[in-house]
């Protein structure tokens, strides 16, 4: 009968409209994000060198004009002078780039972020807010011209190669997912209470069924995700090559943020979809059992897990519902809702397992639901014996 309800459950999801409308989306998704990174008009290094070189020069220049500088302010000077001497460099291998080393540059940008870090162990002494780089962004690009130079790895990777387009397109499809799989799942059982009779044909027991549709429906989002995904690489690769899957990407990881390749990214973010499938197919099934209605799960659904990304700078002061956040994969590896609420604690490692003991409370929480007529009768008949006597 497991074969046979599988069968059943497979045919019902492939052929459902609505799963395949969501599918669509999903495999669209990716070849639009490429389209979306053609047309990007991100900020060039030589931008940003000319920006940081503005930022050093109007630093020195307050520096200098201090009537009597102290010990620590003529130390800061000095260093910012050498940051201007390093930063002239840079600039002048961003017009020279095909006469000199690459290596020379990223040699030149790690001496540049010691001086930065030397200015902030001072406090930046006489240097305006204005014109000082935080300290975490000094580490986080010191990291990567590290990585960069142990790997031998180019400065400025093609954006629209394969390893970048990977990363990207999966980096923004975070919260997307987790609103079609909300979607995905909100029906889960409606069959059941639809054709009731005819199910009562397949004896097999609801744990089973709850087994076989979050495999089933797990199986179909995975399916267009990889669909997706190898659509925008094919394109990524006759447009611009595979690149390279080396490549850094800065995560952030027990407090702190490390670098890793694009590679270990992907394979994160696989892991992350898993659990987060897993979860919501599991509160799906329990929110059918409670309200037997698809539009309220998919309320509850979007209220319990979007609205907290929509508006996660409203949670700085609440800080029992941060984890809420943690569906957004990308937001958690990336370090981006652990810097925006100042909780060191939301890694991906946490967020692993706080995902995997929602989902076991979930079905904890399903099984009660669902044997709670047998549980009262156990009860009843233990606390009988218990004072019958």
């Amino acid at each position: 009968m497991f074969w046979n309800y599988l069968k059943l459950e497979s045919k019902i999801a492939f052929t459902s409209k609505k799963n395949l409308m969501l599918a669509l989306i999903i495999i669209l998704f990716f070849p639009i994000v490429f389209v979306q990174q053609l047309q990007d008009d991100s900020v060039s290094l030589k931008d940003l060198k000319d920006h940081e070189l503005t930022m050093a020069t109007n630093a020195v220049y307050y520096l200098e004009n201090i009537p009597n500088p102290t010990p620590e302010e003529q130390q800061v000077l000095d260093n910012s002078l050498q940051q201007l001497s390093s930063l002239g460099y840079q600039k002048y291998y961003i017009s020279n780039a095909l006469s000199l080393d690459e290596m020379e540059f990223i040699d030149e940008g790690i001496k540049l972020n010691e001086q930065r870090l030397k200015n902030h162990e001072l406090d930046n002494a006489g240097i305006p807010p204005e014109y000082i780089i935080p300290k975490e962004d000094i580490l986080i690009e010191q990291q990567k011209l590290q990585y960069l130079q142990e790997h031998q790895l180019p400065l400025e990777p093609e954006p629209t190669t394969m390893s970048s387009f990977s990363a990207t397109a999966m980096s923004n499809f975070s919260v997307l997912f987790v609103l079609l799989l909300i979607i995905i799942g909100s029906d889960l059982l409606t069959f059941e209470k639809r054709h009731d009779s005819i199910l009562k044909a397949l004896p097999i027991s609801f744990s089973k069924k709850i087994f076989i549709k979050i495999c089933v429906y797990s199986f179909i989002s995975f399916i267009a995700i990889s669909m997706g995904l190898f659509a925008g690489n094919a394109i990524a690769y006759f447009h611009s090559g595979v690149g390279n899957f080396q490549n850094p990407i800065v995560i952030f990881s027990d407090g702190q943020f490390e670098v890793i390749q694009t590679t270990q990214f992907m394979v994160q973010v696989g892991i992350s979809i898993i659990l987060i499938t897993l979860m919501i197919l599991t509160i799906s099934i329990l929110l059918n059992l409670l309200f037997n209605n698809a539009f309220a799960n998919i309320g509850i659904g979007i209220i319990v897990f979007i609205f907290p990304l929509l508006f996660a700078s409203y949670l700085q002061n609440w800080n029992w519902l941060h984890f809420l956040i943690f569906v957004d994969y990308s937001g958690t590896l990336l370090g981006e809702h652990a810097n925006n609420l100042t909780n060191s604690n939301l890694t991906y490692t946490a967020s692993y397992a706080w995902i995997a003991s929602l989902t076991v409370i979930s079905f904890i929480l399903i099984y009660i639901k669902q044997n709670s007529y047998y549980l009262k009768e156990i009860l009843l008949k233990t606390f009988n014996r218990s004072y019958g006597q």
